[in-house]
């Protein structure tokens, strides 16, 4: 009767990889990559079934009844609510309700490598093309439980009140979601060895289309790359990009970003002879340079193009006359045009150090300097008297200061000092722990726990929590009231710890083994310094001992 709702997930990956070569000179690589996934389990989510049997009361009924002979059925457990709601039962929502669903993605690529040796030695170009396919299919199928309950007054199992009746429906296969990605890019190449000096060169033109709706999304750009270095001891480089997005208005689309980073290689220096068998390589090196994206503002719920108000017609209105009836519509501002939308920025700073101890030990250091500036973010100190209702302009104003020591030995480690808001554009707070400037960007904020109410007398003598949402009762928490209004809400929440959901380190530890034509890969990796909290989690405790209550009462009446 019921589904097989365990949750299964399937996942396989196949790779193919052809090198052909045309003529002496020109090689065609040809790689396929095919991800099928196959999962099943319950329509619904594992949080959401929680939800239900946190809120569920776990004396109003069983999970279930006894089977009797002739059954073809399961006599789930029900009770009425009010009128005719009745109370949900997540035993039943959980084993007849199913799932499954299929995604699979393929991505192709070809690319075409020339050597021009004849032309002049150390030259090469190359061009890329590439597409990838993802499509996603899944399908549903439930059945109405019956539900049972003890006739009033009786408490007699044997003759249970059937008041529901079966209905079996059956979901269909369908495409949910699609995308799909054209990639391409033409290399010009340069590399010569001219006695101790090295030079090689790059010059590469990208173009980019992703389509998930009906509206490309594209981007195109050249960058350029040069690098130079003496007998294998100074290193430089210097690159820039010329990148372009169609999220800004013409004539501003395309912005330059250049970098320039120098390195040297202390242990091929002849003085550096007795300790190489200590220490065999160490190198010093920095560089800086500008980034820039164009997804800015996107993950905030900005629009994609930044220069085209959204303006719907006949939208707000009004009526007049003797009785109302006469009725006129104008126009409305869902969205402004971003005025001098830019990129975003990030000017980036970084000072390592790479080591290997003893042909063994990988050390490598790095301290970073990260400055984004130009973030696009809806202006918070606009107040509402000027009249932009729902549709808040937005402007590249957002800045965050980012810096830290990143360290790898053996494994990958990251360790960020700060990480914090240097400005954002906010109301005037009337209250300075409001205020998210100068606090980290991860963080956690909620009420000071005091204790817990004593009894009656202690809740009336306490500021009023009313506005929590619940009523207060003894055994409840008691919060504090930072501003000392007399009562507890949005206005009395601080920053308790200075984490939050996001992980401050970052580890992980390796491990790759080759014999032959075979080869195994295993990686573990992890973060520390987080901090979580369960959310919407009512203060009552009866309602806590619900959820365990209703797993150690779900048991068949006997």
């Amino acid at each position: 009767y019921s589904f097989d709702t365990n949750i299964n997930r399937w996942e396989y990956i196949f790779q193919s990889n052809i090198s052909y070569k045309m003529t002496p000179t020109t090689t065609v690589e040809l790689r396929m990559n095919d991800q099928i996934g196959y999962a099943k389990g319950p329509s619904f989510s594992t949080s959401d079934l929680f939800y239900l049997t946190y809120n569920t009361n776990p004396v109003a009924f069983p999970a279930s009844f006894p089977a009797e002979e002739g059954d073809k059925h399961i006599r789930f457990g029900g009770a009425m609510l009010s009128g005719n709601s009745m109370y949900n039962n997540p035993y039943a929502y959980m084993i007849n309700n199913f799932r499954g669903s299929n995604h699979n993605t393929i991505n192709t690529s070809v690319r075409i490598n020339q050597n021009f040796d004849f032309v002049t030695k150390g030259l090469s170009a190359s061009i890329l093309v590439n597409w990838k396919n993802y499509s996603n299919s899944s399908y549903t199928k439930s059945l109405a439980p019956y539900y049972y309950r003890v006739q009033d007054g009786s408490w007699n199992v044997d003759s249970p009140d059937l008041y529901a009746l079966e209905q079996l429906t059956s979901g269909s296969e369908y495409i949910s979601q699609s995308d799909n990605t054209f990639y391409m890019d033409g290399r010009i190449n340069y590399s010569r060895q001219f006695g101790r000096h090295a030079v090689s060169g790059m010059l590469m033109y990208m173009m980019r289309e992703y389509r998930s709706s009906v509206l490309p999304n594209r981007n195109q750009g050249l960058s350029a790359r040069i690098t130079y270095d003496y007998n294998q001891k100074y290193l430089a480089e210097i690159n820039c990009g010329y990148n372009g997005t169609e999220r800004l208005v013409e004539g501003e689309r395309f912005e330059l970003f250049p970098a320039i980073s120098l390195g040297w290689v202390i242990s091929n220096e002849d003085f550096w002879t007795p300790l190489r068998s200590i220490v065999s390589f160490l190198k010093l090196r920095g560089s800086y340079g500008l980034v820039g994206s164009d997804d800015t503002g996107k993950s905030a719920g900005a629009a994609h193009f930044l220069y085209i108000n959204d303006i719907k017609l006949d939208d707000l209105g009004y009526g007049t006359g003797p009785d109302g009836s006469v009725v006129a519509k104008g126009p409305s501002v869902s969205y402004y045009a971003v005025r001098n939308a830019h990129w975003e920025r990030v000017k980036k700073f970084d000072i390592g150090i790479d080591m290997n101890l003893f042909n063994q030990l990988n050390i490598v250091f790095d301290y970073f300097h990260d400055k984004r500036d130009r973030i696009l973010l809806k202006r918070g100190s606009f107040p509402r008297l000027l009249g932009y209702a729902n549709a808040v302009p937005w402007s590249n104003i957002g800045k965050v200061d980012n810096r830290g020591i990143e360290l790898a030995v053996n494994w990958r480690k990251k360790i960020t000092n700060e990480n914090k808001y240097i400005y954002k554009d906010e109301p005037d707070y009337p209250y300075v722990w409001q205020s998210e400037t100068g606090k980290p960007l991860s963080n956690t904020i909620g009420y000071i726990a005091e204790g817990l109410f004593k009894d009656q007398a202690d809740i009336e003598m306490s500021p009023s929590q009313d506005e929590l949402g619940s009523t207060v009762m003894p055994g409840d928490i008691k919060y504090r009231d930072v501003n000392g209004d007399g009562k507890i809400n949005s206005k009395d929440q601080v920053m308790i710890s200075q984490y939050g959901n996001v992980p401050r380190i970052q580890y992980g530890i390796g491990l790759d083994m080759t014999y032959k034509s075979f080869d195994f890969g295993m990686f573990f990796n992890g973060s520390a310094v987080p901090s979580s909290y369960d959310v919407g989690i009512s203060s009552h405790a009866v309602s806590v001992v619900n959820t365990v209550l209703f797993v150690l009462y779900n048991l068949p009446f006997s």
